[in-house]
Protein backbone atom coordinates (compact mmCIF):
# COMPACT_ATOMS: atom_id res chain seq x y z
CA UNK A 1 0.00 0.00 0.00
CA UNK A 2 1.44 3.38 -0.83
CA UNK A 3 0.12 7.09 0.48
CA UNK A 4 -0.10 8.00 -3.08
CA UNK A 5 -2.99 5.15 -3.45
CA UNK A 6 -4.67 6.56 -0.23
CA UNK A 7 -4.30 10.07 -1.83
CA UNK A 8 -6.21 9.09 -5.01
CA UNK A 9 -9.32 6.58 -2.78
CA UNK A 10 -9.67 10.04 -0.37
CA UNK A 11 -10.07 12.10 -3.70
CA UNK A 12 -12.39 9.79 -5.21
CA UNK A 13 -14.74 9.89 -1.92
CA UNK A 14 -14.43 13.14 -2.03
CA UNK A 15 -15.79 13.89 -5.32
CA UNK A 16 -17.61 10.59 -5.44
CA UNK A 17 -16.57 10.95 -9.59
CA UNK A 18 -13.22 10.16 -10.61
CA UNK A 19 -12.70 12.48 -13.48
CA UNK A 20 -13.25 15.16 -11.20
CA UNK A 21 -10.65 13.27 -8.91
CA UNK A 22 -8.27 13.10 -11.60
CA UNK A 23 -8.69 17.00 -12.36
CA UNK A 24 -7.91 17.72 -8.47
CA UNK A 25 -5.31 15.65 -8.15
CA UNK A 26 -3.69 16.73 -11.87
CA UNK A 27 -2.91 13.22 -12.93
CA UNK A 28 -5.25 11.21 -15.88
CA UNK A 29 -8.56 9.40 -14.95
CA UNK A 30 -6.57 6.11 -15.99
CA UNK A 31 -4.27 6.71 -13.40
CA UNK A 32 -7.13 7.18 -10.71
CA UNK A 33 -8.70 3.88 -11.61
CA UNK A 34 -5.88 1.63 -12.15
CA UNK A 35 -4.17 2.65 -8.24
CA UNK A 36 -7.57 2.13 -6.51
CA UNK A 37 -8.22 -1.11 -8.85
CA UNK A 38 -4.62 -2.09 -6.99
CA UNK A 39 -5.62 -0.93 -3.52
CA UNK A 40 -9.34 -2.80 -3.22
CA UNK A 41 -7.32 -6.27 -4.71
CA UNK A 42 -5.40 -5.37 -1.51
CA UNK A 43 -7.81 -5.05 0.52
CA UNK A 44 -9.74 -7.81 -0.61
CA UNK A 45 -13.22 -6.23 -1.67
CA UNK A 46 -14.38 -2.97 -3.59
CA UNK A 47 -14.10 0.48 -1.98
CA UNK A 48 -17.19 1.84 -4.30
CA UNK A 49 -19.89 1.11 -6.38
CA UNK A 50 -19.91 1.98 -9.48
CA UNK A 51 -22.22 2.87 -11.55
CA UNK A 52 -23.10 4.52 -15.29
CA UNK A 53 -24.59 7.25 -13.61
CA UNK A 54 -22.95 7.58 -9.90
CA UNK A 55 -20.15 6.46 -7.41
CA UNK A 56 -20.89 5.49 -3.98
CA UNK A 57 -18.36 4.31 -1.06
CA UNK A 58 -19.21 0.44 -0.31
CA UNK A 59 -19.50 -1.19 3.16
CA UNK A 60 -15.52 -1.80 2.89
CA UNK A 61 -14.77 2.28 1.64
CA UNK A 62 -16.87 3.92 4.62
CA UNK A 63 -14.76 1.43 6.91
CA UNK A 64 -11.67 2.43 5.19
CA UNK A 65 -11.54 6.07 4.23
CA UNK A 66 -11.72 7.66 7.63
CA UNK A 67 -8.50 5.51 8.26
CA UNK A 68 -7.02 6.65 5.59
CA UNK A 69 -7.54 10.81 6.23
CA UNK A 70 -6.33 10.02 9.15
CA UNK A 71 -3.10 7.92 7.76
CA UNK A 72 -2.49 10.99 5.47
CA UNK A 73 -3.03 13.39 7.98
CA UNK A 74 -0.51 11.82 10.19
CA UNK A 75 2.08 11.42 6.90
CA UNK A 76 1.60 15.23 6.48
CA UNK A 77 2.05 15.48 10.14
CA UNK A 78 5.25 13.81 10.37
CA UNK A 79 6.72 15.31 7.22
CA UNK A 80 6.37 18.84 8.76
CA UNK A 81 7.55 17.86 12.18
CA UNK A 82 10.89 15.99 9.86
CA UNK A 83 11.36 19.74 8.03
CA UNK A 84 10.79 21.87 11.54
CA UNK A 85 13.74 19.60 13.26
CA UNK A 86 15.88 19.72 10.31
CA UNK A 87 15.49 23.58 10.30
CA UNK A 88 16.41 23.41 14.42
CA UNK A 89 12.66 24.38 15.12
CA UNK A 90 11.55 21.49 16.71
CA UNK A 91 13.48 18.43 18.92
CA UNK A 92 15.60 18.46 21.73
CA UNK A 93 18.13 21.16 21.96
CA UNK A 94 20.96 21.08 24.54
CA UNK A 95 21.59 25.00 25.85
CA UNK A 96 24.36 25.51 27.77
CA UNK A 97 24.85 28.81 29.93
CA UNK A 98 27.24 30.81 32.46
CA UNK A 99 24.88 30.42 35.81
CA UNK A 100 24.18 34.25 36.48
CA UNK A 101 22.26 34.05 32.83
CA UNK A 102 19.52 32.27 34.25
CA UNK A 103 17.03 34.15 35.89
CA UNK A 104 17.08 36.33 32.25
CA UNK A 105 16.64 32.92 30.59
CA UNK A 106 13.81 31.82 32.77
CA UNK A 107 11.95 34.96 32.73
CA UNK A 108 12.19 36.00 28.85
CA UNK A 109 14.05 33.79 26.61
CA UNK A 110 12.69 30.30 27.43
CA UNK A 111 9.05 31.03 27.26
CA UNK A 112 9.65 32.91 24.34
CA UNK A 113 10.79 30.14 22.41
CA UNK A 114 8.56 27.85 23.81
CA UNK A 115 5.73 30.50 22.66
CA UNK A 116 7.10 30.90 18.81
CA UNK A 117 8.64 26.66 18.86
CA UNK A 118 6.30 24.70 21.13
CA UNK A 119 7.72 21.67 19.53
CA UNK A 120 11.33 22.42 20.44
CA UNK A 121 12.48 20.82 23.84
CA UNK A 122 15.10 22.41 25.57
CA UNK A 123 17.67 20.91 27.72
CA UNK A 124 19.56 23.72 29.95
CA UNK A 125 22.59 22.99 31.79
CA UNK A 126 24.98 25.25 33.62
CA UNK A 127 28.50 25.48 32.31
CA UNK A 128 31.14 27.80 32.28
CA UNK A 129 32.50 29.48 29.20
CA UNK A 130 35.61 27.53 28.42
CA UNK A 131 33.56 24.28 28.92
CA UNK A 132 30.97 25.25 26.60
CA UNK A 133 33.20 26.33 23.71
CA UNK A 134 34.84 22.69 24.73
CA UNK A 135 31.31 21.10 24.79
CA UNK A 136 30.04 22.91 21.07
CA UNK A 137 33.24 22.14 19.40
CA UNK A 138 32.87 18.09 20.25
CA UNK A 139 29.01 18.47 19.46
CA UNK A 140 27.77 17.62 22.91
CA UNK A 141 26.35 20.96 23.27
CA UNK A 142 23.98 22.88 20.38
CA UNK A 143 23.86 26.26 21.72
CA UNK A 144 25.85 28.30 24.13
CA UNK A 145 25.22 31.62 26.54
CA UNK A 146 28.00 33.27 27.72
CA UNK A 147 28.93 37.08 28.81
CA UNK A 148 32.12 36.30 26.95
CA UNK A 149 32.13 34.70 22.91
CA UNK A 150 35.11 32.42 22.63
CA UNK A 151 37.91 34.54 22.27
CA UNK A 152 39.26 32.49 18.96
CA UNK A 153 36.19 33.25 17.06
CA UNK A 154 34.45 36.44 16.29
CA UNK A 155 36.72 38.91 16.79
CA UNK A 156 35.70 40.95 13.79
CA UNK A 157 32.78 41.71 15.60
CA UNK A 158 35.48 44.09 17.73
CA UNK A 159 36.12 45.70 14.38
CA UNK A 160 32.62 46.09 13.30
CA UNK A 161 31.74 47.71 16.79
CA UNK A 162 33.76 50.39 16.62
CA UNK A 163 33.18 51.48 13.21
CA UNK A 164 29.40 51.32 14.74
CA UNK A 165 29.98 53.20 17.09
CA UNK A 166 31.98 55.99 15.19
CA UNK A 167 29.62 56.00 12.37
CA UNK A 168 32.73 55.53 10.32
CA UNK A 169 34.03 58.79 10.47
CA UNK A 170 37.57 58.51 11.20
CA UNK A 171 37.84 55.36 8.67
CA UNK A 172 36.22 58.20 6.31
CA UNK A 173 39.17 60.68 7.04
CA UNK A 174 41.79 57.74 6.75
CA UNK A 175 40.33 56.70 3.18
CA UNK A 176 40.23 60.58 2.37
CA UNK A 177 43.95 60.73 3.34
CA UNK A 178 45.42 57.70 1.43
CA UNK A 179 43.47 58.87 -1.49
CA UNK A 180 45.16 62.66 -1.62
CA UNK A 181 49.02 61.16 -0.01
CA UNK A 182 49.39 57.89 -2.72
CA UNK A 183 48.08 60.25 -5.59
CA UNK A 184 51.47 61.74 -6.00
CA UNK A 185 50.49 64.78 -6.94
CA UNK A 186 51.15 68.65 -5.65
CA UNK A 187 50.15 70.18 -2.29
CA UNK A 188 46.93 71.60 -3.85
CA UNK A 189 46.22 69.08 -5.73
CA UNK A 190 46.63 66.10 -2.83
CA UNK A 191 44.20 68.82 -0.33
CA UNK A 192 41.31 68.84 -3.28
CA UNK A 193 41.15 65.13 -3.78
CA UNK A 194 40.87 64.86 0.11
CA UNK A 195 37.89 66.85 0.15
CA UNK A 196 36.50 65.35 -2.99
CA UNK A 197 33.52 62.47 -1.21
CA UNK A 198 34.39 60.10 -3.39
CA UNK A 199 36.13 57.04 -2.49
CA UNK A 200 39.03 56.29 -4.77
CA UNK A 201 41.63 52.97 -5.26
CA UNK A 202 43.83 54.42 -2.48
CA UNK A 203 41.07 54.86 0.03
CA UNK A 204 39.22 51.95 -0.13
CA UNK A 205 42.41 49.91 -0.09
CA UNK A 206 43.46 51.73 3.01
CA UNK A 207 40.02 50.65 4.49
CA UNK A 208 40.28 47.20 3.79
CA UNK A 209 43.82 46.83 5.39
CA UNK A 210 42.28 49.16 8.39
CA UNK A 211 40.00 46.48 9.20
CA UNK A 212 42.64 43.36 8.31
CA UNK A 213 45.07 44.23 10.34
CA UNK A 214 42.58 45.12 13.71
CA UNK A 215 41.24 41.96 13.23
CA UNK A 216 44.86 40.53 13.03
CA UNK A 217 45.99 42.37 15.76
CA UNK A 218 42.66 41.08 17.77
CA UNK A 219 43.40 37.60 17.03
CA UNK A 220 46.93 37.38 18.44
CA UNK A 221 46.37 38.66 22.20
CA UNK A 222 42.76 36.43 22.12
CA UNK A 223 44.55 33.80 24.07
CA UNK A 224 44.27 36.14 27.23
CA UNK A 225 42.14 35.72 29.88
CA UNK A 226 38.97 37.46 29.18
CA UNK A 227 39.15 40.46 31.80
CA UNK A 228 42.65 41.35 30.62
CA UNK A 229 41.51 41.14 26.77
CA UNK A 230 38.40 43.06 27.10
CA UNK A 231 40.40 45.91 28.82
CA UNK A 232 42.89 45.83 26.02
CA UNK A 233 40.26 46.18 23.48
CA UNK A 234 38.62 49.16 25.34
CA UNK A 235 42.11 50.87 25.80
CA UNK A 236 42.57 51.03 21.75
CA UNK A 237 40.33 53.43 21.12
CA UNK A 238 41.68 55.69 24.44
CA UNK A 239 45.16 55.63 22.85
CA UNK A 240 43.84 56.68 19.39
CA UNK A 241 41.82 59.57 20.33
CA UNK A 242 44.43 61.03 23.05
CA UNK A 243 47.41 60.72 20.59
CA UNK A 244 45.01 63.39 18.85
CA UNK A 245 46.78 65.67 20.75
CA UNK A 246 49.56 65.39 18.85
CA UNK A 247 47.67 66.16 15.76
CA UNK A 248 46.59 69.21 17.49
CA UNK A 249 48.71 71.20 19.47
CA UNK A 250 51.09 73.27 17.78
CA UNK A 251 49.85 72.53 13.99
CA UNK A 252 48.17 74.60 11.31
CA UNK A 253 45.49 73.93 9.46
CA UNK A 254 46.42 72.96 6.37
CA UNK A 255 43.82 74.58 4.20
CA UNK A 256 42.84 78.08 2.83
CA UNK A 257 39.73 77.79 4.53
CA UNK A 258 37.88 77.09 7.31
CA UNK A 259 36.15 73.67 7.79
CA UNK A 260 35.61 71.16 10.56
CA UNK A 261 39.56 70.41 11.50
CA UNK A 262 39.85 74.54 11.70
CA UNK A 263 38.24 74.00 15.44
CA UNK A 264 40.58 71.91 16.99
CA UNK A 265 43.95 72.08 15.35
CA UNK A 266 45.97 74.64 16.71
CA UNK A 267 43.72 75.75 18.61
CA UNK A 268 44.55 73.61 22.05
CA UNK A 269 47.19 74.88 24.31
CA UNK A 270 50.39 73.05 26.00
CA UNK A 271 48.52 72.03 29.16
CA UNK A 272 45.91 70.80 27.45
CA UNK A 273 47.55 68.56 24.86
CA UNK A 274 49.80 67.60 27.76
CA UNK A 275 46.47 66.61 30.13
CA UNK A 276 45.06 64.67 27.53
CA UNK A 277 48.10 62.32 26.94
CA UNK A 278 48.74 62.02 30.63
CA UNK A 279 45.24 61.53 31.18
CA UNK A 280 45.12 58.08 28.46
CA UNK A 281 48.36 57.48 29.60
CA UNK A 282 46.82 56.60 33.32
CA UNK A 283 43.26 55.44 31.94
CA UNK A 284 45.24 52.76 29.79
CA UNK A 285 47.77 52.08 32.51
CA UNK A 286 44.82 51.18 35.25
CA UNK A 287 42.83 49.38 32.98
CA UNK A 288 45.20 47.62 31.20
CA UNK A 289 48.98 47.61 33.48
CA UNK A 290 52.42 47.70 31.97
CA UNK A 291 51.16 45.86 29.02
CA UNK A 292 48.96 48.71 27.82
CA UNK A 293 50.67 51.18 28.95
CA UNK A 294 53.93 49.92 26.52
CA UNK A 295 51.95 49.99 23.73
CA UNK A 296 50.46 53.25 24.55
CA UNK A 297 53.89 54.85 24.10
CA UNK A 298 54.43 53.08 21.22
CA UNK A 299 51.22 54.57 19.94
CA UNK A 300 52.65 57.84 21.03
CA UNK A 301 55.91 57.66 18.87
CA UNK A 302 54.53 56.21 16.23
CA UNK A 303 51.63 59.17 16.16
CA UNK A 304 54.28 61.87 16.79
CA UNK A 305 56.36 61.05 13.71
CA UNK A 306 53.15 60.89 11.42
CA UNK A 307 52.22 63.92 12.26
CA UNK A 308 55.20 65.31 11.29
CA UNK A 309 55.39 63.62 7.75
CA UNK A 310 51.83 64.68 7.05
CA UNK A 311 52.56 68.94 7.83
CA UNK A 312 55.16 67.88 5.56
CA UNK A 313 53.57 66.79 3.18
CA UNK A 314 50.35 68.93 3.49
CA UNK A 315 51.71 71.81 5.28
CA UNK A 316 49.69 71.38 8.15
CA UNK A 317 46.55 68.83 9.54
CA UNK A 318 42.72 68.64 8.37
CA UNK A 319 39.57 67.12 9.72
CA UNK A 320 40.36 64.18 7.65
CA UNK A 321 44.18 63.92 8.99
CA UNK A 322 42.69 63.91 12.44
CA UNK A 323 40.41 60.78 11.62
CA UNK A 324 43.59 59.29 9.69
CA UNK A 325 45.27 59.77 12.99
CA UNK A 326 43.14 58.52 15.43
CA UNK A 327 42.64 55.09 13.26
CA UNK A 328 46.37 54.62 12.92
CA UNK A 329 46.61 55.18 16.81
CA UNK A 330 44.13 52.38 17.35
CA UNK A 331 46.03 49.98 14.76
CA UNK A 332 49.77 50.85 16.27
CA UNK A 333 48.21 50.08 19.62
CA UNK A 334 46.98 46.59 18.93
CA UNK A 335 49.75 45.79 16.77
CA UNK A 336 52.23 46.73 19.58
CA UNK A 337 50.57 44.52 22.22
CA UNK A 338 51.59 41.92 20.19
CA UNK A 339 55.37 42.70 20.69
CA UNK A 340 55.24 44.68 24.50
Amino acid sequence: MELRQLEYAVAVADELHFGRAAARLHVAQQSVSQQIQRLERELGGPLFRRTSRRVQLTAVGEAFIPQARDALAQARHALEVGRRVAHGHAGEVLLGYVANLWPQLVRVALPALATRHPELHVLPQAMHTLEQVAALRGGRLDVGLTWHPDPGEDLDAYVLALVILTGGFHLDGLADTCDGLFSARTRERMLEIMKDSRLGTFGGLALIFAILIKTVAVAGIAHLPAAHLLALLVCAPIAGRSALALGMYGQRYARDVDGLGNLYIGQITLREAAITLVAGIAAVWILAGLQGLGAILVCYLAIWGLVGYLRRRLGGQTGDTLGALEECGEIIFLLALLWV
